[in-house]
């Protein structure tokens, strides 16, 4: 193995991506329910994204809104 080898597998091993929220495990290990407010504002942003019903994202969003 020569040099070039080696520092370009120490790059690939310093560069590492980062996961999606969803592909990573849940650090609190409990989760609560959306309250009303905040199932109003998800459905209001999937309603302006042309969806019939909010997504993972959307929940996501409105749990993180404060």
């Amino acid at each position: 193995m020569d040099a070039y080898e080696k520092s370009s597998e120490s790059m690939e091993n310093m560069v590492k991506k980062k996961k999606a929220f969803w592909d990573t495990k849940n650090p609190k290990k409990k989760s609560t329910a959306l309250t009303a407010d905040q199932r109003s504002a998800a459905k209001a942003r999937a309603k302006a994204a042309g969806r019939p019903y909010p997504n993972l994202i959307d929940n996501a969003w409105a749990s993180r809104q404060k």
